[in-house]
């Protein structure tokens, strides 16, 4: 004959806290994961690098090796609820291999991922006996972009995603005739002004390949200068100003590494309102990405070095989200 006893109300309370504790998010002792969504943004990825005038093989296979490193990282960060690459998948041209070494890559990881076009992802064709690049015509442009959508399974080039109370939207660089470097295509801006138009109640984030202009100091020769901001300058300005929903840019190309005094400063918020995220690039022996914490009331970003495994604190930064 069994013994049934019953049970101690103590002991289940005990398990019932373990049980939850168990659940909890991050080590860091941060809310359950119910309380926010995480997103690790990874921008100018460059694989399998950037080919240089004069090329160091033993440095290249370093930041191989480096960029390979992460995966791990990130995979085994349970809370991750999405992964964002906002531009510049490739080396420089967009080649067959570069894809290849790309989609190589992303295909290691295990998180669902959200992918926006870079001016290396379909603007060159090569580059000239002086090393400068040689762009593609329109309808080399538009292959490479068609390219792109085939290969990330991606219907459009840009998009909305909801998240929760958030509204994210994805934004390409598209324009098949821009002399500037980062210019989203008159179609793409008419969408876009039709999407914030319609969702004026939604707290919104943008993911873009380029930063808002003036959210960076002069700290070389290239910021600030039009192709290094996102275009169309005025009319983004304007779009922004009409939907102050948008509250939070999320951007790359600049490479601005998270030991520049800009990458976590008061000039990163734009127009008074937009705060512009800056995330560093993909290709170096040391390298840092970002997180975004998405809570109901604000958004926390964190800022990682994964060649020593550290986060660093002193970039932690978060920004309350008010209700519309």
């Amino acid at each position: 004959m069994w013994n049934f006893v019953r049970p101690n109300r103590l002991v289940l309370f005990a398990v019932v806290v373990m049980t939850l504790c168990s659940l909890r998010g991050p080590a860091s002792g941060w809310a359950d994961p119910v309380d926010y969504q995480r997103i690790v943004v990874l921008s100018d990825t460059h694989f399998p690098f950037i080919p240089r005038e004069n090329p160091d093989a033993a440095k290249e296979q370093r930041i191989v090796a480096a960029k390979q490193n992460i995966i791990g990282d990130i995979n085994a960060w349970n809370d991750v609820t999405r992964i964002v690459v906002t531009g510049d998948l490739v080396g420089s041209y967009g080649t067959d291999a570069e894809y290849d070494a790309a989609t190589s890559f992303f295909g290691k990881l295990n998180k669902p991922i959200s992918y926006i076009v870079g001016n290396h992802d379909y603007m060159y064709v090569g580059r000239d006996a002086n090393f400068n690049f040689i762009r593609g015509n329109p309808e080399q442009r538009q292959a490479k972009l068609e390219r792109f959508k085939r290969e990330y399974n991606q219907q459009e080039l840009y998009y909305t995603q909801e998240y929760g109370r958030y509204l994210l939207v994805f934004l390409s660089t598209d324009s098949l005739d821009s002399k500037v470097l980062c210019q989203f295509s008159e179609a793409q801006m008419s969408w876009l002004a039709g999407v914030l138009a319609n969702n004026k109640s939604r707290q919104t984030i943008i993911f873009a390949h380029a930063p808002l202009a003036g959210t960076l100091t002069n700290y070389n020769e290239h910021i600030n200068k039009p192709s290094f901001i996102a275009q169309p300058e005025i009319e983004i300005r304007d779009l922004l100003r009409k939907n102050t929903q948008v509250f939070m840019w999320v951007s790359g190309h600049t490479h601005t590494p998270a030991t520049n005094k800009d990458f976590d400063s008061p000039i990163n918020l734009y127009d008074g309102r937009v705060h512009d995220i800056q995330n560093p690039t993909l290709d170096g022996e040391v390298i840092w990405t970002n997180s975004l914490y998405l809570y109901p009331d604000k958004v926390i970003i964190k800022t990682f070095r994964h060649s020593d495994k550290t986060w660093l604190d002193n970039l932690e930064r978060t920004i309350a989200v008010m209700k519309k």
